[in-house]
Formats: structure tokens, sequence, C-alpha cells
């Protein structure tokens, strides 16, 4: 099984929501937990059925500030156990206490001063030692001057105080495989710093209870932080296929080479044609759109995994040198993620007309900031 955390930075821009649902594609997480959603819950529904999620837990952003959301998928079994504006906290699995464990999606307080308030947040839900504990989040602080480059030096009593959360609530830093930083501010001065602000962190109790697992740091596309994938061993779910019924994509219209498919059909079948012999060259055509269609997806696939190995490439040796040609290949992945993103809408629209609101789920639950618990 798969849990991916993100700072998203917003979900107001379409590049984001089509990186999101890219990562879904590309990594199948079962669970995904939202960090500066910076929406409301219609926004966030909306974006629980472009991602096929059955479940979606919201607190609500305050004004254009923060925000957080849990989705997951129905076969994981997923509770809400409490919540904050600073965290949503979930109980894992189906069946007896003892097949389930604590998942913990936390953010940081952002301003230093505050920093305190998010380890005595830890500490006061700190579940007893028995109970397999993990998490997941941006943490908003860093363990080390390692976990840093450029930039002042961090105070090495704040690094302390983060240390210690760890320690006296009995978490380990389960590590990383990737790029060491997770946030760049992307200056190409003086002033360019990156550090590891996300992280995943358990107790010796789910350690124990997942003993295979990876964190994966992913190149960061949309965002200034890298989303985090944390890997649980689990065997493969078999998917069923669609039979598909040929519908126009708008996207299209915006790609070179449409107008030429179109044309090209045309020139060799229809002119001068009965009835029957245009309707078989409509599906000529349908047919060529098709294979041309899915000749472009495969090279827009192709392109967004090329130039995010640039990404990551750059990323992992980057100075503020690189910083010019890092903005510049995240325009082009976010040119095409719009490409993908029109197609989208379009499907989107026509399912909506198709099923009105069928696609809404019961298991959606929506809080405003503030903070509870739910049993």
């Amino acid at each position: 099984m798969n849990l991916l955390s993100w700072n998203c930075r917003g979900l107001g821009n379409p590049r984001t929501v089509q990186d999101l649902y890219r990562m879904v594609e590309e990594k199948r997480p079962k669970v995904i937990f939202l960090i500066e959603t910076k929406a409301n819950a219609s926004r966030l529904d909306g974006v629980r059925r472009r991602l096929g999620f059955e479940g979606c837990f919201v607190v609500e952003a305050v004004g254009r500030k923060g925000g957080l959301a849990l989705l997951w998928r129905e076969e994981v079994g997923v509770e809400v156990y409490n919540f904050s504006q600073w965290h949503i906290s979930v109980w894992m699995g189906k069946g007896g206490e003892s097949a389930r464990w604590l998942l913990f999606g936390f953010y940081g307080q952002p301003e230093t001063a505050k920093r305190k308030e998010s380890w005595n947040l830890l500490a006061r839900l700190c579940p007893d030692s028995h109970i397999a504990w993990c998490v997941l989040g941006d943490f908003n602080e860093i363990t080390s001057q390692s976990e840093k480059e450029g930039g002042r030096q961090s105070s090495e009593s704040q690094m302390g105080a983060f240390r210690e959360a760890l320690k006296v609530n009995g978490l380990f830093d389960l590590g990383y495989k990737g790029n060491g930083f997770t946030w760049c501010n992307q200056h190409a001065d003086s002033s360019f710093t990156r550090e590891r602000l996300d992280r995943g962190v358990a107790n010796g109790e789910w350690i124990s209870k997942f003993n295979v697992t990876v964190v994966e740091n992913m190149v960061a596309r949309t965002s200034d932080h890298s989303p985090v994938l944390l890997k649980l061993l689990e065997g493969n779910l078999g998917t069923r296929r669609r039979v598909k019924l040929f519908k126009y994509e708008a996207k299209w219209a915006t790609i070179e080479g449409c107008d030429q498919v179109v044309e090209g059909v045309w020139r060799e079948r229809g002119s001068g044609l009965s009835m029957q012999k245009l309707q078989r060259a409509l599906t000529a055509c349908s047919g060529a759109l098709v294979r041309w269609s899915k000749m472009k997806e495969k090279e827009e696939g192709k392109n967004i995994k090329e130039k995010t190995a640039q990404l990551e490439e750059l990323y992992n040796r980057e100075v503020p040198q690189d910083v010019g040609g890092v903005k510049l290949l995240r325009e082009e992945v976010g040119r095409l993620l719009e490409q993908e993103n029109i197609k989208w809408k379009q499907r989107a629209k026509r399912d909506w007309l198709l099923l009105g609101d069928q696609t809404q789920s019961s298991s959606t639950l929506v809080l405003h900031s503030g903070g509870g618990r739910m049993r």
C-alpha cells in the first residue's frame, strides 16, 4: 500500500490538480494527505471525484491560508479519530484492534515563534506505546544543519526542540530515497536555500508491524515542496477494463496535427458520398483520431517523464545557477499538465450531465477550521 503526503501550496491552479492526478496514476496511493490546500470543502470534493477516491475528510482553509485534506480508497478502511488546523489523525485498517494502526497527517507551524505549539500537539496526542503510530507530513523544521543547504544557519535550539519532540514521543525517522531536500525557495541568487522539511516518522510498534517500508521524496513539479510517498509492502490488485466509445476530446484542438488528421481522411473518403459511405468516412475519421490521440498521449506522457527526470537531475545537484533551468522545465511540464486538464474538464462535465451528482460519496466528511475528536 502507498500513502502520499504533499504540501501542494493551493489547489486553485489546474496544473497542481493535474499534477496530483498524474501522481495517483503513477504511484497508485490508497491514502493522500494534502497540506495548504487553500480550498473549501466543495473544491476538495471536486478533487476527490477527479481522482476517483471514495473518502475525503476536509479541514477547510482559513481565508486563503492553510487547509488540510485526507483522501482514501474505500477498501483501506479509514476511521477519523481527531483533527485540528494542524493535523488529521485516522485509524487505518479493517478488523480488530490489533490489526489497526494510527496515521497522523501533520503540518508544523510555519512561524518559528509558534513551532513549540506543534511539538506540544504531538505530545498531547501521542498514543500508548503499544499502538502502532506513523506521522507523515510537513514538519517545517529540520533536525540538523545537514538537512539544509544555503541561507542562514538554523537555530540550534529550534532543531534541538524538534529532536527532543521526536525522542519524547518515541518517533524514529523513516529515512528517504531520492533527493535529500524536500523544499526549495527557487532563488537564483545568494539567498538560494533548500531544506528537508517533509518526512515520515513512526514509533517502534509501527516499525515492527511494517518492517518493509520505503519513503520516496518525489520530484517537485508544481509546488516548492516535494511530494513524499510512503510505500508499504502489499500484493497487486487487479483492475477491470472498460469498453470505450468514441468521444471527441476538446484538448485535441489545442494540439498541432489534429486538423491534418481530419483533412487527410476527408480528402481520401469525403467527397461526393452517399449517406452510407459518409457514415463509413466518419467512422474512419474517428478511428484515425483515436489512433493519433493515443500516439500523442504516449508522447505527452514520455515528455512529462523525461522532463521530470531532467528536473530530478537538476534538483540533485541544485545550485543557484540551475534555478533558471528548473523554472523553464516546470513551465514546460505545466503546459503539458494544462492540456491534460482540458481533457479532464470536458469528461467531468460530460459525466455530470449523464450522472448528475451520483458520484457524491456518502463517506465524504467536511470540517471547518478548529479541532475535534471523532470515534
